[in-house]
C-alpha cells in the first residue's frame, strides 16, 4: 500500500503542518486508477483546474471536472476509479490538527459537520483563479525557504511568515464551502464547544485501542452520562456513537481495500480477537466482516 500522503522531514525543513503541490494525470502524487490511499491524520483538499477524475470514498462517488474543489478528511481511504489524460490541479495536505485548531474558533461544530458531509463543491472561475493563485504562491514560498535553511529567530519568523499565508488559504477555501451553505439555517457560533472539540479530536487518535466511553470522560474530567449528553446537544448523536462510527468506519474500508485477514484487522482495532470482533461488526451492520468483504468485491 503506497503512502501518497506524507510529510518529508528533508523536505520541511520548517516544520510546517501544510504541503502544497501540482498535479497532473501522471503525478507520482496521484495514485492509478485501481489504487486507493489512506490519509494517515492529514486532511487533503483538491482543486481540479483541468480535466476530470472519478473518486470513491467509502460508498460514496464523487466526480471531479474543472473548478470543482474536494475535501477529504483523515481515516477514509480514497480509490481513484478513473482520471482524464487531460487532468490538472494543485493539492494541498494540511495538518488535520491544524485545520480543526484554524477553524473551530470561526464556525461552531454544527456548521463543521454540515460541511463534513459536502467534500465536493464548485467553484466560479473567480474563486478558482483566487485559490489556484494561493496555493502556488504558498507552495513556491514554502520551497524557497526550505532550500535557504535560514537558523535561529529568522527561522521562527520565516515560519510565522508562512503560516499565516497557510491561515489566509485555510480561511479562503472555508470561505467557499461556507457559501454553499447561505441557504442554509446556520446557527452561530456556540459559546462552549471545547469539551466536544476534544472529545472529537480524542476519539480521532484513540478508538483503536479504547472504545469506553469512561475513557474519554476521565480524559476531559467529567462523567460519561455528561459527555454523552453533551455531544448529542451539539451534534445531535451521542458519543459512542462517535466512537463506534470510527471504529465501523476504519474496519469497512480495511475490509474493501485491503488484503489485511480478518483476524488482523480485528487486532489493528484493538479486539481480543476475532469472534469478538465479528459479532460487534455485525451488532452495527447487520452482517459479518466477511460478507462485507464480499459484497464489496463485486
Amino acid at each position: 500500500m503506497n503512502n501518497y500522503l506524507s510529510f518529508n522531514p528533508e523536505e520541511n525543513y520548517l516544520d510546517l503542518p501544510i504541503i502544497c503541490f501540482p498535479l497532473s494525470a501522471d503525478s507520482s502524487l496521484i495514485p492509478k486508477p485501481g489504487e486507493y490511499f489512506p490519509l494517515n491524520g492529514l486532511m487533503a483538499v483538491l482543486l481540479c483546474t483541468s480535466g476530470s477524475s472519478s473518486i470513491k470514498i467509502d460508498s460514496n462517488k464523487y466526480e471531479l471536472k474543472k473548478g470543482d474543489l474536494f475535501t477529504v478528511t483523515p481515516a477514509h481511504f480514497a480509490l481513484v476509479n478513473s482520471i482524464s489524460d487531460d487532468f490538472i490541479g494543485v493539492g494541498v495536505h494540511f495538518n488535520f490538527e491544524y485545520y480543526m485548531k484554524a477553524i473551530s474558533g470561526i464556525i461552531d461544530l454544527e456548521t463543521q459537520l454540515k460541511l463534513a458531509k459536502r467534500p465536493l463543491v464548485s467553484t466560479n472561475e473567480k474563486q478558482m483563479d483566487r485559490l489556484q493563485e494561493l496555493i502556488i504562491g504558498l507552495m513556491n514560498r514554502i520551497t524557497e525557504e526550505n532550500m535557504h535553511k535560514v537558523e535561529g529567530q529568522r527561522k521562527k519568523v520565516v515560519k510565522e511568515l508562512i503560516m499565516s499565508l497557510a491561515d489566509v488559504l485555510a480561511y479562503e477555501i472555508l470561505n467557499i464551502y461556507m457559501e454553499k451553505l447561505s441557504d442554509e439555517n446556520v446557527p452561530e457560533q456556540a459559546h462552549n464547544e471545547d469539551t466536544v472539540h476534544k472529545f472529537l479530536q480524542l476519539a480521532s487518535n484513540n478508538y483503536m485501542k479504547h472504545r469506553e466511553l469512561s475513557f474519554y470522560a476521565d480524559k476531559l474530567f467529567i462523567t460519561a452520562r455528561y459527555l454523552s449528553s453533551m455531544v448529542k446537544a451539539k451534534t445531535g448523536r451521542t458519543a459512542l456513537y462517535w466512537i463506534t462510527e470510527l471504529v465501523i468506519s476504519d474496519a469497512k474500508q480495511h475490509l474493501a481495500y485491503t488484503n489485511m485477514s480478518i483476524k488482523q484487522i480485528a487486532l489493528r482495532l484493538g479486539f481480543p480477537n476475532q469472534s469478538f470482533f465479528g459479532k460487534y461488526f455485525k451488532n452495527y451492520t447487520g452482517m459479518s466482516p466477511l460478507k462485507y468483504r464480499e459484497i464489496e468485491h463485486k
